[in-house]
């Protein structure tokens, strides 16, 4: 049954006219963000496990932002109330991005190992994978 369907969504996505991995990639993304966010709403312990982790990339914070302007209110809770949470946990994961950065200018040489960890968790934070 599942490749049956997964047949299908494939064949939906090559009649798109885009890369038919690409849209099921995007499909699934959005599928998780969707997940996310009522999971935002409906979970206080999800809510406050992702306002304590480093957060999503930018690029799937920037899509969780356009999908939550499309729905301003989900279980009669205020998304706005909500994504203000996730906001000033990216804010604060992006300053200690900026700080790690600035060390690595700063500071007295460090290993080449743990300059480019901080360097790639940068990249990582901005563009999502690396």
């Amino acid at each position: 049954m599942w490749k049956k369907l997964r047949k299908i969504q494939l064949i939906k996505a090559l009649d798109s006219g885009e890369c038919p991995i690409c849209k099921r990639i995007e499909e699934t993304e959005n599928i998780y963000l969707e997940e996310i966010l009522m999971e935002l709403v409906d979970d206080v312990k999800f809510r406050e496990k992702l306002k304590n982790s480093k957060g999503l990339c930018l690029q799937h914070f920037k899509k969780m932002l356009s999908i939550a302007q499309k729905r301003p209110e989900l279980n009669g809770i205020s998304v706005s109330d909500i994504l203000k949470d996730m906001v000033e946990a990216e804010i604060q994961d992006l300053q200690r991005v900026g700080r790690e950065l600035s060390e690595i200018r700063l500071k007295a040489p460090m290993s080449m190992d743990e300059e480019w960890s901080r360097i790639l968790r940068a990249l990582k934070k901005l563009f999502g994978r690396v």
